[in-house]
């Protein structure tokens, strides 16, 4: 089939299986290395993008389901100013940076602070739970959530 979607900002169009995961299709396909393959099952996060803004496994979604949709990975947050406050924050407060576990953090991260102004516990406790890490503590990455919120509100 022939996927037209937009990717990281770029419209893109390409033939691939209708049934190849779109997880394949961007690190097979397109060299997207961000997005990586890990439990296969939708548990870990490792593959997380934004599909039209919102946070999915891409292992679990079939390239067809990406036809017409605005596909983000983490290179194509570079640009985006929430992304890189949280980036900076992660820096600053000394938290690893793993290429496992860390872009699909910031993905959900991102998706959740451009949609909720000032999020609560819960939601931030919703967004960080679609990545399974261990680096660091979840009160970490919750801090730099905060950290954000607070920033853009003064």
């Amino acid at each position: 089939m022939l996927l037209r979607c937009t990717i990281n900002g770029e419209e893109k169009s390409l033939e691939v299986p209708p049934l190849k995961s779109l997880l394949h299709v961007l690190r097979e396909d397109l060299g997207l290395h961000s997005v990586r393959g890990g439990c296969h099952s939708g548990l870990c996060g490792s593959c997380l993008v934004l599909l039209d803004g919102d946070p999915v496994h891409s292992c679990l979604v079939p390239a067809f389901r990406a036809e017409h949709t605005a596909v983000t990975t983490v290179e194509g947050l570079a640009r985006n100013r929430t992304y890189g406050t949280l980036k900076s924050l992660l820096i600053e407060n000394r938290l690893p940076y793993c290429s496992y576990c860390t872009p699909g953090l910031l993905l959900v991260m991102t998706a959740l602070l451009q949609k909720t102004r000032s999020p609560s516990a819960a939601d931030i406790r919703e967004a960080l739970s679609q990545v399974l890490f261990s680096c660091k503590g979840y009160s970490s990455f919750r801090d730099v959530v905060l950290q954000t919120s607070r920033s853009r509100v003064t």
